[in-house]
């Protein structure tokens, strides 16, 4: 469910406030100004971040209302985090910077409307472009799709590349630990049934009586 729902947020900010149990006091609260995508400057919601992260834990619930405000939750932690860090908050996707089939001038275009990567550019919907004055805005939407199609392409060809390189390096080792052992076994059955060398030096008594034993 989360993959369909996507949320902007608009920027973080402190308020502060007399402490509750020290009016003398002033302590910081976190606030979060966020809407939905592609329509932030049309409904936007603030609220504090304590609320917003009171979730409850992972696990299945019939109850919608949970549902999404751990959805809504999980879009906002990540970049929340970022900017308590001093870092600047993150875009999730692909930069525009790295399609280089979208015109600087687009680019720029979408950036004013809050579109920062390819992923934002393949979400938008006809009620989107109509509040974005960008030439040709259908097909540069089907262009981001393509792009991103052609990654995850990309991404699944890598990685079984690297999952045949993986066991065609296994299978090298336990042809090898197969030799070795095969060589132990090898060297085993030569040492027990080898014939022992003859013994240098005068012959012992035991040898002699074995001898004449024989002889006789």
């Amino acid at each position: 469910m989360s993959e369909t729902i996507r949320i902007d947020v608009e920027r973080f900010f402190t308020k502060y406030t007399p402490d509750p149990s020290d009016p003398a006091k002033m302590i910081g609260v976190d606030y979060c100004a966020y809407g939905p995508f592609g329509a932030l400057d049309r409904s936007k919601t603030v609220e504090r971040v304590s609320r917003l992260s009171a979730v409850q834990a992972d696990g299945e619930s019939d109850n919608l209302a949970v549902q999404m405000a751990r959805i809504r939750w999980e879009c906002i932690k990540p970049k929340y985090d970022a900017w308590k860090e001093g870092r600047e908050i993150p875009a999730t996707g692909t930069p525009l910077a790295a399609w280089n089939l979208l015109q600087q001038e687009d680019a720029d275009i979408l950036r004013t409307h809050r579109i920062f990567t390819v992923e934002d550019v393949a979400a938008l919907s006809d009620a989107h472009l109509q509040r974005i004055a960008i030439p040709n805005g259908r097909s540069i939407v089907q262009q981001a799709k393509l792009f991103l199609q052609s990654a995850d392409t990309n991404r699944a060809s890598a990685e079984m590349t690297r999952m045949a390189e993986e066991n065609a390096a296994l299978r090298a080792e336990m042809d090898e630990i197969k030799a070795m052992l095969l060589k132990e076994a090898e060297d085993d059955d030569v040492g027990e049934g080898a014939i022992p060398a003859p013994r240098r030096g005068r012959p012992t008594n035991a040898e002699i009586a074995a001898r004449q034993g024989e002889a006789a």
